[in-house]
């Protein structure tokens, strides 16, 4: 088991008008597996996602990733967590503009005290098997969209996340791009990569080993495929 959350509860706002984004859920992940969480829009899956990763604290419930209990951590406990454990994909991409692809990738290194030289291999390593390696000094706006998600999904896993979270990672792609992007998750989870991806497509969920479907903030269903 790498990720287990115990009854956790995401509350926005107070009395009448409180809004249980995520409501009592308890869920485990293992090592190496691929899960898909889906629903409505509005029935909490990119709150889970964010309790789950650390980018944001449950009011109520615990979060254990890697045998550590996220939500005892202070703020800067939490990121250094996060930057040495997990990895994140955006459906924005979430690039720096003024950065080229190589030096986009190379952020999570150069935070975690690599020299300047080794990261811009790993980096360009990295984004070879994504075929960006003729792209590696361009900048986001010289890329388009899919190739944009290549670098983001390049900068999430170059530090060897424990575990890849993906929040509606194909939401700003056409089905041909989305198809790409998907195949390199694919073969990330092949290569025993954990991933916890948040999809609203069906047909996208198919590809995970495990789907959760959430309703009200509520886990309406857990399945393995």
């Amino acid at each position: 088991m790498i990720l287990e959350a115990k009854n956790i509860k995401r509350i926005f706002g107070e009395g009448d008008t409180a809004v249980r984004a995520v409501d009592g859920i308890s869920i485990t992940i293992n090592d190496g597996e691929y899960v898909a969480i889906m629903g409505k829009s509005g029935a909490g899956k990119s709150t889970l996602l964010y309790q789950l990763s650390a980018l944001d604290m449950p009011n109520e419930g615990s979060v254990s990733v890697c045998g550590t209990d996220v939500t005892k951590l202070n703020e800067k406990e939490r990121t250094r967590f996060r930057l040495n454990n997990l990895g994140y994909v955006f459906q924005d991409y979430a690039l720096v503009p003024e950065l080229s692809a190589a030096e986009n990738v190379m952020l999570p290194l150069l935070m975690r005290g690599i020299s300047h030289v080794e990261a811009h291999k790993a980096a360009v390593e990295v984004l070879s098997k994504f075929g960006l390696a003729e792209r590696s000094e361009n900048l986001p706006s010289q890329l388009s969209g899919g190739e944009q998600q290549r670098v983001s999904i390049a900068r999430a896993v170059v530090h060897k996340p424990k575990i890849l979270f993906a929040d509606e990672p194909t939401a700003s792609l056409d089905t041909a791009t989305s198809e790409i992007v998907l195949s390199y998750l694919d073969e990330l989870n092949k290569a025993g990569q954990t991933i916890v991806m948040i999809t609203h497509e069906k047909e996208y969920s198919l590809r995970a080993k495990r789907i959760i479907d959430l309703e009200d903030g509520k886990v309406k269903s857990d399945i393995l495929q």
